[in-house]
This record gives structure tokens, sequence and C-alpha cells, in this order.
């Protein structure tokens, strides 16, 4: 019992007697830092009223959506970054596709996305049909059409304890993750409330009205396997400038 509570002790102590701003400058100064991580997202939102309350109808049920990301990152130019039942109006948003009359897809319907860079080259594909890919040489500013969801995954954790307001520390949580739980302190911040690693100061848990991130791994400084950053075309898929092009009729 003893060796327990002095466990519990030591973990606590990370965070004890740290104001929230500062808490959240760990967060920054972890993903700002870090040399490399791997991390797993999954994403939940559903439509809502301005008063953050769920919609109901039929339609808006439809625009919920919950899809997966998995990041393997290694700075300052290698990723692997797959995303699974994204919709199309997100890989528009993120500049993954552009809008092509001749590309005829419903409104709902979801992608299977993979993006590779080796440090040299990024490759970014889509795996559904049409199977397409892109390949063009990394820009050292950032990593070609990624910069908007690089920015989305980490740079909304980077730039947190400069952009919150109305920061306060909430109560203290246990989450499980990889069968085992984590002590999580939970600080609020301009309507998202947030469960951070009391030890390594990784984001594991994020709520607003009308969306949850859970992420389901968050591991600073991993190590890759040889392939993790190797990219191999799918089978038929095709080259194109853009993804998105009409694509030409196979013979």
């Amino acid at each position: 019992m003893r060796v327990l509570v002095v466990g519990l002790f030591q973990v606590a102590a990370a965070c004890y007697g740290q104001s929230a701003e500062e808490i959240l400058a760990k967060v920054a100064e972890t993903y700002r830092d870090a040399k490399s991580m791997r991390l797993e997202l999954t994403e939940a939102t559903r439509s809502t009223t301005s008063s953050g309350r769920p919609m109901g109808s039929g339609e808006d049920k439809m625009r919920s959506r919950k899809f997966h990301v998995s990041l393997a990152l290694e700075r300052p130019n290698k990723l692997r970054l797959s995303i699974r039942g994204v919709h199309y109006d997100e890989m528009l948003r993120w500049g993954a596709l552009r809008r092509e009359e001749s590309w005829k897809v419903s409104e709902f319907q979801l992608f299977d996305y993979l993006a590779i860079s080796d440090g040299q080259t990024v490759w970014s594909c889509v795996l559904d049909q049409p199977r397409q890919y892109t390949s063009r040489p990394v820009n050292p500013a950032h990593t070609g059409d990624l910069r908007s969801t690089m920015e989305f995954l980490t740079g909304r954790y980077r730039n947190l304890s400069s952009s919150a307001t109305g920061v306060r520390i909430v109560q203290h949580a246990r989450l499980k993750r990889s069968g085992r739980r984590i002590n999580c302190v939970v600080i609020e911040a301009a309507g998202h409330k947030y469960w951070i690693d009391e030890q390594r100061y990784l984001v594991l848990l994020e709520r607003a009205p009308g969306e949850t991130l859970t992420w389901r791994v968050a591991e600073l400084n991993p190590t890759f396997s040889k392939g993790t950053f190797v990219f191999s075309p799918p089978k038929n898929a095709l080259q194109v400038s853009s993804l998105g092009e009409r694509r030409p009729s196979l013979p």
C-alpha cells in the first residue's frame, strides 16, 4: 500500500503547484520540441445549434462524422499520415483534394487517405475509387499539401498557451490508454476541455461543443520501423498532378 501511495504522489507531483497557464505552456513546448511523435486519433463531430446543443434532424445526423487518423512524424520532414473515413468536404478544406466537376462524388462520401514523406519526396494518395496519387518534392517550409492537416493535428496544441482564454483547472482524472490508467489534469480554455497527461504533457482527450478528439495513442520520440516512410503506389492507382483530377479511361 505504501508503494502505491508513493507512486501516485510522484505522478501527481509533475503538475503539482502549477497554474493552468503554466501547464499549457509545457504542453506547447512538448509539441513544439518533440523530435518524433506517434499519434492515433478518433474524431467524432456532430452538427450543433448556436447554443451548442446537438441537432436532431435526419440531415444533420448525416453530417455527424467519426474518422480515424494515424500519424508518424519524424522532424524535420518525415511523416506517414493515414486518415480513414474522412468526408469529401474535409479533404477539400485540408487541401488534399481540389473540387472538380468531372469527379462526381456525394457530399457525404467517405475517403481513405494516405500521405508519406521520406524527407525528400511527399506522396499523397486516395485509396478509394478513383485511386490516385501525387508525388512532389518536399518544401522545407511545410510538407506539401499537408500543411493544414499538420496544423490541425499538432499545431492546435503547439500554440495553445498563447491563444487560450478563460483558462482554469477543472479536475484531475484518469484515462485508460493501451491497457493502463494515466493520470491527467483537466483544463478548460475557450470552451474546450483538455485531458493532459500529467507526466508527459500530451493531450489525450479534447472536448468542445459538437466535437470530441480522442487520442488513443500519443508517444514521444518512438522508434519507427524501416518501412514507415516508404511509399508503394496501390494497385491500379494513377499518378496525377493534383488529387481530384479527371481520370482517363483505362484501356
